[in-house]
């Protein structure tokens, strides 16, 4: 589906927590905003520092899930 360059999407919003990463993106419709992307991503290393894997590995789920844009 083509989507149209003036179609308007918020910022990623994001949740990094202790046990789980979740996301949500919103796009504006006619109607209003609505979800246009989300995703809740269990951690490998429950309650460990964020490192440079998990958010790598954060970024390609987003990708494959269909976020648009870095704003978060």
């Amino acid at each position: 589906m083509a989507r149209s360059l003036f179609t308007r999407f918020s910022p990623i919003g994001l949740d990094l927590g202790s046990h789980s990463f979740k996301a949500v993106q919103l796009k504006q419709s006619r109607t209003g905003w609505r979800v246009a992307a989300s995703v809740s991503l269990s951690r490998l290393s429950p309650d460990a520092p964020i490192d440079e894997s998990e958010i790598e590995r954060l970024q390609g789920v987003l990708d494959r899930r269909g976020f648009l844009g870095r704003d978060i």
